[in-house]
């Protein structure tokens, strides 16, 4: 290993859980509706830091699966018609550059998220 390298060190929490919330505003055609979705989700997530002297490189990347809904109705009818929507699944992956510096890291970061959500 070089002078000044550190070994690779996990970054992050291996587990999460948390509660989830949000606001949606629909239109079909001249139809419209406003819901509330809530609901939770649960997962995991990894991560690994790297530092060179005051260089930090770093990989986190996780998964939860979720339980968020909401629906609302769009047309009194006959027959009434509902806006149902489910989110079911979130994972992101980022990569991190930094600078360390004694008891502080500045450091950007960018990465992708992808989901999953049904609406009906």
């Amino acid at each position: 290993m070089a002078d000044g390298a550190v070994p690779p060190a996990p970054a992050g929490a291996p587990a999460e859980a948390g509660a989830a919330w949000g606001d949606v505003d629909a239109t079909l055609t001249s139809i419209s509706g406003s819901y509330e979705t809530s609901g939770w989700l649960a997962g995991a997530q990894a991560g690994w830091n790297l530092q060179n002297d005051a260089l930090v490189l770093g990989i986190v990347v996780d998964a939860s699966f979720a339980d968020v809904d909401g629906n609302c109705m769009i047309d009194p009818g006959p027959p009434q018609r509902f806006l149902d929507t489910n989110y079911d699944f979130l994972s992101t992956a980022r990569v991190r550059l930094g600078w360390a510096s004694d008891a502080f890291l500045i450091y950007g970061t960018g990465g992708l998220a992808l989901g999953s959500a049904d609406s009906s």
